[in-house]
């Protein structure tokens, strides 16, 4: 009798787990969504949560990695809650690189993930900086500031047309530094008069001013999309990466990425940093390389020692080592010059600095820059006093142009 009451027992217990099991909720069930509208940085997919498991789902979206199986702790979408179908758009991608993406959903019990898919972005090919015949473009870098004048002065639209217009006369596209008052003026002095030049816009990024560096970076996105028949690209920062010892430089990394995936999800401008060629050369800038839509990059023969006889040279082998090292990553030289000027101790005695060897220099890069088919921006335009203590010095002495808009000799007529 007592055995019997046992297996009464037991086999009541049996049907209470098995009740219990079966009331007991599961991981929910979802499958992913095709990947469409696949850009440069960014694509569309989403997914489907068919089955709760007996939970409220609570979150859901895709989660993306560049390697198989990614979770939603790596880069990931919220895209509402309970079942039914989703869409997800997935930004801040690399160009021409191949990504993994499955739909995720959460419940109580826990997170469960859909089919993976994987997609690759579109690699960036076309040219950068030319013309509608496939010509390249000749650039300058314009810093707009006259004698008595720097950064803070008011300018007027005046003295802008007057310097566009002269650099019209010479260059298709403009290099600038910040993302200010001033550059807005410039942009719209461009749109205003139909002036034929386009705009790399900078944003000037300092490693000491982060509230200013996230201000500037948000009014070059303003800026672009209000001129983007004028702005073909935005660099954010400029010589941030060279030296630890600089006001601007800039160690957090992780700040800049953040910049550069937000001009890539709010505009539609290619995106870049403007460093010393040698950055991108050493690989803990790699991440930073990837999140470039083309690179660009500094290459002066004169303040690196080389003789102006072996500058162009210089110009091609640093070029060339770094179109090896990222084939697939279209380069643009962004600065190079040749200061008429210099104190002593300035750069080695070997590099001389006065008009017939900028002229010399000018005249040998643009050869170079059609026969390799590299846009230039040289630097730069105008002579800028403001940059330097002594009128003698370099480093205020860049320009083909004097400070009061009288040319060089590269371009006096008849010289």
């Amino acid at each position: 009798m007592k055995n019997m009451i046992r297996i009464s027992e037991v086999i009541l217990l049996l049907i209470l787990f098995n009740s219990c099991k079966k009331d007991r909720p599961t991981l929910p069930t979802v499958t992913t969504t095709a990947v469409t509208e696949i850009s440069y940085t960014n694509a569309t997919s989403g997914g489907d949560a068919t089955n709760d498991g007996g939970a409220p789902i609570v979150s859901k979206g895709v989660c993306w990695n560049t390697t198989a199986n990614p979770i939603a702790s790596n880069s990931k979408t919220t895209d509402g809650t309970g079942t039914g179908t989703f869409t997800s758009l997935i930004t801040g991608l690399t160009t021409g690189s191949t990504y993994y993406v499955r739909a995720w959903a959460k419940t109580s019990v826990g997170i469960s993930y859909g089919n993976e898919i994987s997609f690759a972005t579109n690699p960036f090919t076309d040219p950068i900086f030319y013309n509608n015949n496939g010509k390249i473009i000749n650039a300058v870098c314009y810093g707009p500031f006259r004698d008595g004048q720097a950064p803070g002065s008011v300018l007027t639209e005046t003295q802008i047309k007057e310097d566009l217009l002269i650099i019209k006369n010479h260059w298709d596209a403009i290099r600038l530094y910040t993302s200010d008052d001033n550059s807005e003026k410039i942009l719209k002095v461009i749109s205003d008069n139909s002036i034929d030049l386009k705009v790399m816009l900078g944003i000037w990024i300092s490693g000491k001013t982060p509230i200013d560096n996230a201000s500037q970076v948000d009014r070059a996105i303003v800026l672009t999309n209000t001129y983007r028949n004028i702005v073909q690209a935005v660099s954010c920062g400029n010589e941030i990466f060279i030296s630890p010892e600089s006001d601007i430089y800039v160690s957090n990394t992780n700040e800049i990425a953040g910049y550069l995936n937000k001009i890539h999800d709010q505009t539609t401008a290619l995106v870049t940093i403007d460093d010393l060629y040698s950055v991108w050369l050493d690989p803990k800038y790699s991440d930073m390389v990837a999140l470039q839509d083309f690179l660009a990059v500094h290459i002066y023969g004169q303040a690196s020692n080389v003789s102006l006889e072996n500058t162009v040279s210089y110009i091609n082998d640093s070029f060339n080592e770094l179109k090896t090292q990222f084939p697939q990553k279209q380069v643009l030289i962004t600065e190079t010059g040749w200061t008429t000027s210099k104190n002593a101790g300035q750069f080695n005695p070997v590099t001389v600095a006065d008009e017939v060897s900028q002229k010399q220099f000018y005249t040998e890069c643009q050869k170079w820059s059609n026969s390799n088919k590299v846009p230039i921006f040289y630097f730069e335009a105008f002579n800028e006093r403001w940059k330097g203590a002594t009128a003698t010095e370099a480093e205020t002495n860049w320009g083909f142009y004097y400070a009061n808009r009288t040319p060089k000799l590269v371009f006096q007529v008849g010289k």
